[in-house]
């Protein structure tokens, strides 16, 4: 006789699943605010400001799914900032929270360059100047192959660090890349544009080729010294 698995699921009023109450943007930033909750069954999700109700529009986008809500807000104006009340409830109850949205210092625009090349990587070095209160956290970089169009480009974010590394580039090709500072309150605009590209694959062929030039012009050259001492 065969064991059979059996999935029970407790029913329970929603219970909280994260402890974010603090958030941060600027005026012409973009945030998310998000409430993640546990419940049985999947609790439906209610966005409130200034007792209103936030539906979507062209400044907010709500994501919903597996009990996490995630509003989403391009800040026009000062006036976005403030509590918004997420209320997440199902048939056994109903659990409110007020996350602050305050504003914050924009990063500064960094400094990026190239320190280093090589046949499939890039070493970067980046800088940004910090705010005091809202020091920088890390960058965006973005990357595409000269000739392509940003919508293109390939993007990695780093903790902030000394060095920076694009790994598994193509060789001998050129590459335009740029960075963005992050803090908590966001991303800072780009920086300007850089242009490098990796090193060549040096076959062995050229290595053995190089290798016998060099031995030829040596041999040649303690011949004629030979010569001129007789």
């Amino acid at each position: 006789m065969k064991d059979l698995p059996i999935d029970v699921k407790v029913h329970h009023k929603p219970l909280w699943n994260d402890d974010k109450t603090k958030a941060y943007s600027f005026v012409d930033g973009s945030v998310n605010l998000t409430c993640e909750v546990k419940a049985e069954p999947e609790a439906n999700f209610t966005w409130t400001k200034d007792n209103g109700v936030i539906y979507p529009s062209d400044s907010a986008q709500i994501f919903n799914d597996n009990n996490t809500s995630i509003l989403q807000l391009k800040v026009n104006d000062s006036r976005m900032f403030g509590d918004y009340l997420c209320i997440a409830q199902n048939k056994l109850g109903t659990l409110e929270r007020v996350i602050i949205l305050q504003q914050g210092e924009k990063p500064a625009v960094p400094t990026a360059k190239v320190t280093v090349e090589g046949v499939d990587r890039l070493e970067l070095s980046i800088d940004a100047k910090n705010h005091p209160e809202m020091p920088i956290v890390g960058y965006r970089v973005q990357y595409k192959e000269a000739g392509e169009d940003w919508s293109q480009a390939q993007s990695t974010y780093f903790k902030k660090a000394s060095i920076y590394v694009l790994e598994n580039l193509k060789n001998d090709t050129p590459y335009v890349l740029r960075a963005a500072s992050k803090n908590a309150a966001g991303l800072s605009d780009y920086s300007v544009e850089v242009t490098k590209r990796t090193e060549k694959i040096i076959s062995s062929a050229s290595t053995s080729a190089s290798f016998s030039i060099s031995s030829c012009v040596a041999l040649l050259l303690f011949l004629l010294v030979s010569a001129s001492l007789l």
